[in-house]
């Protein structure tokens, strides 16, 4: 498939989920997930600052190329990944949970990924020839996720009852996108290319992939959840699963775009992909392990 022709289904599909988010979004649960400020800060504490400290701490220890440091500093920029809410549901996350803490990091990526680039910058010999400017970060995030989700936002302000009538059909659509861009991500062809972009990288790089993921799911599930009273198990659990995958799943469509406008994107691009085939496959049987856990707390419950 051509690449502009990929991107462009990317954006589409992202930009249905995001509308599909923004009709159901409440904003009396975002502004209760805002007040509620322990659960907030530890949301933020391991999406936002211990994914890029666990990146700062591998690069400072393990020696890369500037490709893979470059990669793996913008992945670190670039919190809040559209599909999270889709992902998060296969692990059997919290929905509300998850559409809050999107909604927040959507806002504050604003603010978070130009801030933690040019702390990368200032440490470590990047390969990134051309600085990021917040503009550009700010356009991306506008048109991809701000515009979807406000037009649904919109839509339950001024057409409750339209909202109501294309809400299931609108999940389903967004349920189809979602299966459609996995698989596109794991069409033979594509996976091939997307391996052979990513194993000349070596083992070592592989390997601080998995490290990353690895590490920063077990701090996201950690740090997940309210409560350890018996009656809300289940969905402590639930909100443990949703951070989780919060915190491993970056904002690739992002991410692939500083690549490309730092002027070094063959370098750093293959980092991208192969960060986000690793993460993936090392979720999935994260995500079979949560389910079965919810469930048991469920059932413990009743």
């Amino acid at each position: 498939m051509d690449p502009s022709l990929l991107k462009f289904v990317l954006q589409v599909i992202i930009s249905i989920l995001m509308l599909s988010l923004g009709v159901n979004q409440s904003l009396v649960d975002l502004v209760a997930f805002w007040r509620r400020q322990g659960a907030l800060l530890r949301s933020l504490l391991a999406v936002v600052v211990l994914f890029p400290a666990v990146v700062f701490l591998l690069l400072k220890l393990v020696p890369v190329s500037s490709g893979v440091g470059s990669g793996l500093a913008i992945l670190a920029a670039v919190p809040g990944a559209p599909v999270t809410y889709k992902r998060s549901a296969l692990a059997g996350g919290d929905p509300v949970y998850t559409s809050n803490l999107h909604m927040t990091l959507a806002l504050l990526t604003l603010m978070v990924t130009p801030l933690i680039l040019s702390i990368f910058y200032g440490q470590f010999d990047l390969a990134l020839e051309g600085k990021i400017t917040v503009l550009q970060v700010v356009r991306q995030v506008a048109v991809v996720q701000f515009l979807p989700i406000g037009i649904g936002l919109l839509l339950q302000r001024v057409g409750p009852r339209f909202v109501e009538k294309i809400r299931k059909p609108l999940a389903k659509l967004a349920h189809l996108a979602f299966l459609v861009m996995v698989g596109i991500f794991f069409f033979p062809l594509v996976l091939w290319s997307i391996v052979q972009l990513v194993w000349p990288l070596g083992l070592v790089s592989i390997a601080v992939f998995a490290t990353v993921a690895i590490l920063t799911l077990a701090l996201g599930y950690g740090l997940g959840g309210e409560s350890r009273l018996p009656t809300n198990l289940a969905r402590s659990r639930q909100q443990r699963a949703s951070l989780a995958i919060a915190t491993i799943a970056r904002n690739l469509g992002l991410a692939l775009l500083l690549a490309e406008l730092s002027g070094a994107g063959s370098q750093i691009v293959p980092t991208i992909l192969g960060y986000a085939l690793v993460s993936l496959v090392i979720a999935v049987p994260f995500s079979l392990w949560s389910k079965g856990q919810i469930a048991a707390a469920a059932d413990s419950a009743t």
